[in-house]
């Protein structure tokens, strides 16, 4: 599970930006890989947003987005349209790869 922070605005969610490029999370448990339970996420789809209690940031080299949060946090608010509009913006076009 990962994704990009988003803010609500009005009625519909706005990336957050982190020099200039959509801020991305990714949510750990406390176990081992921090792999997170299938029965905490096993309902969530592409473009679904959720609403999490971050604990505490816990970045690993590469993995700087990472978080651990409270399990019992974890709710499904909202989804995006699967639409190019809404990918565009997230989109960060500068890596070479």
């Amino acid at each position: 599970m990962a994704g990009i922070e988003l803010r609500k605005a009005g009625e519909s969610y706005q990336p957050i930006f982190k020099e200039g490029k959509p801020k991305w999370l990714r949510p750990i448990s406390k176990f081992q890989h921090g792999a997170v339970s299938e029965a905490l996420i096993g309902g969530l789809k592409l473009m679904d947003v959720i609403e999490l209690e971050i604990e505490e940031f816990c970045p690993d080299g590469y993995q700087s987005e990472n978080a651990t949060f409270k399990d019992e946090s974890v709710k499904k608010i909202g989804k995006i349209n699967l639409a190019e509009k809404n990918l565009d913006v997230l989109t960060d076009r500068e890596q070479d790869y």
